[in-house]
């Protein structure tokens, strides 16, 4: 049996290597550690109080919820024969690692590496519990503490393997070691470091004579409405994605967690939940990929042809294709249709953007590049914001002003005959209005204001007002109505208590957001982005602020309805909230954990502060915050930022925010996030 078993793994180890990422919730641990925000709810307790027993060494407490490796298992054995022991001092190499606590763990014979010809260990396998269970009783054995012999008594006895019954058995009888529902074992499942934790635990409580600390069953988690499917799910890549140039791509899905799931005959390990995720590697050609789980089966086709193109930076900031440029001959004019409209000073790279134009911006058009049409000046607008038509912008005259400051806004107003096309910057306690107008003598006026220069400056076709504030402004915007321009200037307020905030549940109704393992059998974006936003919403308020949210309920908002709300809200702050996901080209298991973004300057240092905050409130790895031109974040007249909580296409990632106690605590590290902004 011995020898059929080395001839198992060796076979698994060379699938392992063509196979480059077939275990990824195991071997990227290191690359990624998966998105936890601390132990899963049913563990939590007995996690803690393995940790307090100096159970687990440090570097091992995060990623809780990821699948523990051979060598992890080492270490937290390793801990517990310390204890009772002494330190070993004895050391016995494999030729596969070098690692301490698993040439301590063979040096005493807990346990004895894949193949003893070749010298090998397999420390990044990913540990079944059936390996478990067989290292414990060898621990319990060498530490002069062995567990009682008996026959495991689990309905499937028949799946655990020869080398592996008698352990087994032990463990159950020393209550180390339970099964997972429905008198199973599941022998071959994977085991998680939370598990480790637990199971070392009862270890330790078993040998000191302690009550050991009964598990506490999943069914008691409070949970959005999730059901075990009983079957495999293909979530990703759907029917569109399966035929690409690109030399890997990700397999995304959910499976009966009651059982085993396969792939070409290897398993590979699931969540807790029976969600999945492989990154394969894919030939010139059809390349076949069958799941098998509770005796059924799903195959996906994946077709390769060509080569993929080169994908550059993958970043903001990089280089992308220019499209040809064609000029007009006849006059044209464009009318903005939509609110904070991108507008772009290049088309060469991805991130020069400059002020977003207000609903009923007016300018001439001289040509399009792509979907975009060529202002006149060299800028850039998309068609789809744009009505056009024929003819020139008349000359825009400016006929008079006023300024005024009102609670926490600074405005010029200035009349005019054409809704003229402009730009605004800022720096400090300056700004900067430049218009394709002509200007007149006003605005020479602003006692009372916050505002304490203007310097006007006239130039061909265009007006330049140069404003310095007493108090810095951290907003800007831009309004047309009536036949006049009103620019506002929002200044900041630092206490939470009377702030004004808009939080935005990304999605809703029909618009289900990204989905995660499971596609539309489990929930989706949209449902975690709300339950979110209504808890930072319950923080921030108990602490005295006013906090609007774009939908209260499952509801489709257009997305330039959101925008609108924002702008004709006057907020404080503005945060858009979202679940990540990338496309199936990704790696998915390495993707994890809460990304921050922005698109102007002005939002970096709400955004800055409101991420350190969160990530040190969740316990997570700190991420700098990204800059990046999405609709939300592209606002001016307010720092506006847009928070991407975790990756729905990461199984570990998804299971988490299906715990409601999770979420829970997402919305409150929100939340103490922006009171962090705004008591800076």
């Amino acid at each position: 049996m011995r020898n059929n078993m080395k001839k198992r793994i060796r076979a698994f180890s060379a699938a392992l290597a063509i196979i480059i990422s077939i275990c990824p919730l195991a071997h990227n641990a290191q690359e990624a550690t998966a998105f936890s925000i601390g132990p899963s709810e049913w563990a939590a307790d007995q996690v803690h109080a393995a940790i307090a027993a100096g159970l687990v060494p440090e570097r091992f407490q995060s990623g809780y919820t990821q699948t523990a490796t051979r060598a992890e298992f080492c270490a937290f054995a390793v801990t517990l024969y310390e204890i009772f022991m002494g330190e070993i001092y004895e050391r016995k190499s494999f030729n596969d690692t070098n690692d301490l606590y698993v040439e301590k763990a063979a040096a005493v014979g807990i346990v004895f590496g894949v193949d003893a010809e070749l010298g090998l260990f397999d420390p990044e396998g990913y540990l079944t519990r059936e390996q478990a269970a067989t290292m414990l009783a060898r621990l319990a054995d060498v530490s002069g503490r062995p567990y009682a012999k008996q026959a495991p008594t689990f309905s499937d006895n028949h799946d655990i393997e020869d080398w592996a019954f008698s352990a087994v058995g032990q463990v159950q009888a020393a209550g180390v070691m339970l099964g997972t529902g429905d008198n199973l074992f599941s022998p071959k499942d994977p085991y998680t470091r939370e598990q480790c934790m637990m199971t070392v635990l009862r270890a330790y409580n078993a040998a000191t004579g302690k009550p050991v600390i009964p598990p506490v069953s999943q069914s008691g988690l409070s949970r959005l409405p999730y059901e075990n499917p009983g079957r495999v799910i293909i979530t990703h890549p759907g029917a569109s994605s399966r035929q690409t140039s690109y030399a890997n791509i990700s397999i995304l899905g959910a499976s009966d967690y009651n059982h085993p799931l396969f792939m070409n005959g290897i398993q590979i390990p699931t969540t807790a939940l029976g969600f999945f995720t492989v990154y394969v590697p894919l030939a010139q050609g059809a390349n076949s990929f069958t799941f098998s789980n509770n005796g059924k089966e799903e195959t996906v086709v994946i077709t390769r042809s060509g080569t993929a193109p080169s994908s550059g930076s993958g970043g903001s900031g990089g280089s992308v294709a220019v499209p040809k440029h064609v000029y007009y001959d006849k006059p044209m004019f464009g009318m903005v249709k939509n609110h904070s409209v991108t507008h772009r000073a290049s088309l060469s790279t991805s991130d020069i953007l400059i002020t977003p134009l207000a609903y009923g911006t007016t300018f001439d058009i001289v040509g399009e590049a792509g979907s975009n049409y060529i202002i006149k000046g060299g800028t850039y607008v998309f068609k789809d914001n744009v009505n056009a038509f024929n003819g020139s912008v008349p000359e825009t005259v400016v006929t008079g002003g006023r300024a005024f400051s009102e609670g926490r806004f600074t405005s010029i107003v200035l009349d005019m005959n054409v809704n003229t096309f402009y730009t605004i910057s800022m720096t400090g306690n300056k700004a900067k209005l430049t218009l394709r107008a002509v200007q007149d003598d006003s605005l020479t006026d602003f006692s009372g204001t916050l505002i304490t220069n203007i310097k006007k400056t006239a130039g061909s076709g265009t007006s330049v007002y140069d404003i310095e504030f007493a108090d810095a402004p951290v907003g800007h915007t831009a309004e047309f109505k009536s036949g006049q321009m009103t620019v506002s200037f929002l200044h900041a307020i630092r206490t939470l208590n009377g702030a004004r905030i808009v939080l935005d549940a990304g999605h809703g109704g029909n618009d289900t957001g990204a989905l995660g393992p499971p596609g539309s059998f489990g929930p989706a974006e949209k449902d975690f982005n709300l339950h979110v936003a209504l808890s930072a919403k319950d923080y921030l308020e108990a602490r005295g602020a006013t906090v609007l949210l774009t939908r209260t309920g499952d509801v489709r908002l257009e997305l330039s309805e959101r925008p609108a709300f924002i702008l004709a809200a006057k907020p404080d702050l503005s945060v858009s909230v979202h679940v990540n996901s990338m496309p199936v080209t990704s790696n998915f298991s390495a993707v994890t954990g809460p990304l921050m973004f922005f698109t102007f300057d002005e939002s970096s240092h709400a955004a800055e502060i409101v991420t350190r905050t969160l990530s040190s409130s969740l316990g997570v790895e700190y991420k700098a915050p990204r800059r990046q031109n999405f609709a939300l974040a592209r606002l001016t007249a307010n720092p506006a930022i847009l928070l991407e909580m975790a990756f729905m296409c990461n199984p570990n990632d998804y299971e988490q925010l299906l715990v409601k106690n999770n979420l829970d605590r997402i919305g409150e590290a929100l939340g103490k996030g922006v009171e962090a902004y705004f008591m800076r």
